[in-house]
């Protein structure tokens, strides 16, 4: 992601300043927030509505393996036969890599 888009010649010297001063808070690898846990209510006549995965492009197959493979590896997905689960939607970028929404 260009965090500089928009931004003037100075603005983006200053960025990138700020960047390379503060480089030990900012990472390329994302990350998870360590946390204890959470609860949510339902209703009591809540059900689970199963979506079925979407089709994704076989173009996009290999890309979309290897990015999950990265966030498995990552600790930041698991695999999971849960009932609770939406499918993810791929979207191509103008840079030609692909996003994964819905994750």
């Amino acid at each position: 992601m260009d965090s500089s888009a928009g931004l003037e010649h100075s603005q983006k010297h200053q960025l990138a300043d700020l960047l390379s001063k503060f480089s030990d808070v900012f990472s390329s690898v994302p990350g998870s927030a360590k946390v204890k846990g959470h609860s949510v209510s339902l209703m009591p006549d809540f059900v689970i509505r199963k979506l079925k995965p979407y089709r994704i492009p076989i173009a996009l197959q290999e890309e979309v393996n290897k990015q999950i493979n990265d966030l498995l590896q990552l600790g930041l997905i698991e695999p999971s036969e849960s009932e609770w689960a939406h499918p993810i939607v791929c979207v191509s970028k103008r840079d030609g890599s692909v996003r994964l929404c819905g994750l």
